[in-house]
């Protein structure tokens, strides 16, 4: 009932916005979306700059997850599940740390603009990818010392009542699924493709949303230790692939 519910309010607030898009001109539609995509490019050409310090972190973490690896061995196989998604999260976290602030400056750029503002459908997507941000920002931020954690789980001899806190937002997605909006975003890239000079690779980029790409991480792929225990078969180190890209895995 409750999902119904919001449902409708989402086709109220699609359908408000698309009559108010309407009042506003061709040229202000098209000089919105031209700024949103401009905005859009630019971040991507800043993560792209920042590709390889986000690579250093990455294998920065590696390194420092592997020093307390008989901790990892010593876990029960029935804990296993939760400690892939704490891995896969201590390494997005890595690349996040080097991302998130450019992330957090695109959207302030796209909110503090009045051009996009004149168009509510960007404006609404600018909105929905700010509470993107902040789910993304609170999860990557579970786990800081991933050793710490689990050695902290083991001195609880690994039972439920012991499990690391940082599970919290992580069971709330599984509970309640992940809070993007993604009708207001694919509707910010229709708009990109028909108004922006350069709407479809604008549009290309904003399809990742905020997070960390699962190609970002699998360039520095390594199989380490840590790894190749949480993941035999999927990864191992015959296949090389790094751990799923957390929001995705813990979606399915």
């Amino acid at each position: 009932m409750r999902r119904l519910a919001c449902g409708a309010v989402l086709v109220a607030m699609l359908a408000v916005g698309s009559s108010a898009d309407a009042r506003s001109t061709r040229a202000e539609r098209i000089a919105a979306a031209n700024a949103f995509a401009d905005r859009t490019i630019d971040l991507d050409r800043k993560l792209r700059a920042a590709r390889g310090r986000g690579h250093e972190a990455l294998a920065a973490r590696r390194r420092t997850a592997r020093k307390c690896i008989v901790v990892w061995r010593s876990a029960p196989a029935r804990v296993h599940d939760d400690l892939r998604i704490l891995y896969g999260v201590y390494l997005n976290a890595a690349v996040w740390s080097v991302d998130a602030p450019r992330f957090g400056s695109w959207i302030a750029d796209l909110r503090g603009s009045r051009r996009i503002d004149r168009s509510p459908v960007l404006a609404r997507a600018a909105d929905a990818l700010r509470s993107d941000y902040r789910f993304a920002d609170s999860l990557y931020r579970a786990f800081p010392d991933a050793c710490a954690t689990i050695t902290t789980w083991r001195g609880g001899a690994w039972r439920d009542s012991a499990r690391p806190a940082g599970f919290a937002p992580i069971d709330r997605v599984m509970r309640e699924g992940l809070p993007r909006d993604d009708e207001l975003v694919d509707s910010a890239i229709r708009q990109l493709r028909r108004y922006a000079r350069s709407g479809d690779r604008a549009a290309h980029i904003l399809s990742f949303g905020v997070d960390v790409p699962d190609y970002r991480n699998r360039l520095t792929t390594m199989c380490d230790p840590v790894e190749e225990l949480l993941f035999p078969d999927e990864n191992g180190c015959a296949s090389h692939r790094s751990p799923a890209h957390t929001t995705q895995a813990v979606k399915a």
